[in-house]
């Protein structure tokens, strides 16, 4: 069952991405019920689920920074231009320090004739040249800093806008794909996470179970795709090093993984969508 927490999650990451225009409202009534709705929570707030994945890690940070105004030579909450964001990002997820320059960070990355991952950067010719550079968050669309335009700073646009489209020049990667993992810490208590990141077609994504209490013998692992139930599998509990590791290759769609007890209580739901991948 999906919670009102988990709800109200996906009203704010629709309010971020534009797609509910009466954003102040939307954003002040998801904190009125935030506020009203934490002491009931039916899931713990401790973090017991951790997504390694730096794609994930790398779209979250981009969100950070939605509405910060366009500044020129910018890179920070105060400010950034189409660059400063990139630098801004990569820099507090890897530690990494990119090009600032638009032009010379289009050399600098691998290009990309594939499928396009979250994460990878998107560049554009918008006033000559390699000028204009977006991050790509999934669904045919990136997260950038714009200077003009009916929306400035940091805005979600579409692929299949006309402006873009036209525009584009190519796709650059400029870190390790990572196998997607979650690490799962059993510690008892319902925990729900909604990834941000969308996952590709035909890419495994690994669940490492561990540190589970000894109450528990068996766990259940079971897979729902749009609620039908797909796979459903009873794990036996490694108590001790090395952790219990299941995997599936989902397809296109929206996800939720529930791991349960012996009882049919079920103590982990991670939701995430998959698409088939938009291709350069």
């Amino acid at each position: 069952m999906i919670t009102l927490w988990f709800i109200l999650q996906n009203l704010l990451i629709l309010v971020k991405r534009g797609k509910i225009m009466k954003r102040t409202y939307y954003l002040k009534l998801f904190l009125l019920f935030a506020i009203l709705l934490q002491p009931f929570s039916l899931f713990s707030q401790e973090n017991g689920i951790v997504y390694d994945s730096v794609q994930e890690m790398i779209v979250k940070k981009a969100y950070e920074y939605l509405g910060t105004p366009y500044v020129y030579a910018g890179i920070s909450k105060d400010g950034v231009d189409c660059s400063g964001l990139v630098y801004a990002v990569f820099k507090e997820v890897t530690g990494k320090e990119l090009p600032r320059s638009v032009s010379v960070l289009y050399e600098a990355g691998t290009k990309i004739t594939g499928t396009l991952l979250p994460g990878d950067l998107l560049f554009f010719n918008t006033v000559g040249g390699v000028s204009h550079v977006g991050i790509y968050i999934g669904a045919k669309k990136i997260i950038h800093a714009a200077s003009d335009g009916p929306e400035t700073g940091v805005i979600i646009s579409s692929l299949e806008e006309n402006y873009y489209k036209t525009r584009y020049l190519g796709a650059r990667r400029v870190i390790e794909y990572s196998v997607p993992l979650l690490k799962i810490n059993m510690h008892g208590s319902k925990q729900e996470v909604l990834l941000k990141a969308p996952l590709i077609s035909g890419v495994p994504l690994y669940f490492h179970v561990q540190n589970t209490p000894s109450q528990y013998k068996f766990i259940t692992f079971i897979t729902l795709k749009s609620r039908e139930r797909i796979i459903e599998k009873r794990i036996r509990v490694q108590t001790s090093l090395p952790p219990n590791i299941s995997w599936f290759t989902p397809d296109s769609g929206n996800w939720t993984v529930i791991f349960s007890d012996d009882q049919g209580k079920n103590l982990i739901a991670v939701h995430f969508i998959v698409e088939r991948g938009y291709s350069n």
